[in-house]
């Protein structure tokens, strides 16, 4: 998706430094991923497998976030094409596939090394590979919770058109609930999951300023009829109108 392509720090350019600050500390505590050297890639399919090397090296993870779903069955995709070259980098502890090493420089092929290494002990990881060698050869069906054995939930936005892509998403997840915990644009943040099964979000007012326009009227000068959430009718409809901290106006 948009988003999700958009480099981390263009996307919280509407944000205090210190908060910026805050979000980098917070995805370095919640994840495996290195996400200094990640955010340094600029080819966005190695940057994308890299992410993959070090999700399936953490056998433990209790959750796997991925943007959006469509990005979500990307990466899955890449894991069905490329599962000879994963298990084969994290033997070797370092990234050898080809078409990734094209897109990366000396210095970041060596962070990665150094990172991986960090991560697992070479016992470690010959144990994870064999693991891996060994899901793999039996199919990419349900992949996710035998790679995976503690996954409690997968994150990723599965509302509105990105609907679709569930039952997709399902044949690499199996019965794994989905969490589609934001609802976000290239825009913003515009909702959170009410809770972690639901599609109903709760509007996000700190990141966008909202207003809504009622779709049942017409409207000649429609920025004149916008209302604010608390105007809003219970069961009517509305067209959502955003304008974000970061210059996107109406």
């Amino acid at each position: 998706g948009p988003l999700s392509t958009i480099p981390m720090d263009v996307w919280m350019a509407g944000m205090p430094k210190f908060m910026v600050s805050v979000m980098h500390f917070l995805m370095g505590c919640m994840s495996v991923q290195p996400i200094e050297l990640l955010a340094s890639v600029e080819d966005y399919e190695a940057m994308l497998y890299l992410n993959l090397l070090f999700a399936v090296m953490a056998r433990d993870a209790p959750y796997v976030m991925i943007g959006m779903a469509p990005t979500s069955l990307h990466v899955f995709q890449m894991m069905e094409q490329n599962r000879e070259h994963l298990v084969r980098d994290v033997r070797a502890g370092a990234v050898t596939c080809p078409w990734v090493v094209a897109g990366l420089s000396a210095q970041q092929q060596k962070d990665a090394s150094f990172a991986m290494c960090d991560l697992l002990s070479r016992e470690e990881r010959e144990a994870r590979a064999k693991a891996l060698e060994d899901e793999f050869s039996c199919g990419i069906i349900k992949i996710a919770p035998r790679i995976w054995p503690n996954l409690t939930v997968f994150s990723t936005a599965v509302g509105g058109p990105f609907g679709t892509y569930k039952e997709e998403l399902q044949h690499y997840i199996g019965d794994t609930p989905i969490c589609s915990s934001l609802y976000v644009a290239s825009e913003g943040a515009l909702g959170m999951a009410r809770d972690l099964t639901s599609a109903d979000y709760i509007l996000c007012p700190r990141d966008c300023f909202f207003e809504f326009l009622d779709v049942s009227e017409h409207h000649e000068e429609p920025h004149k009829a916008l209302l604010l959430a608390d105007e809003l009718i219970i069961g009517e409809e509305y067209e959502v109108v955003i304008t974000n901290k970061r210059g996107f106006l109406r």
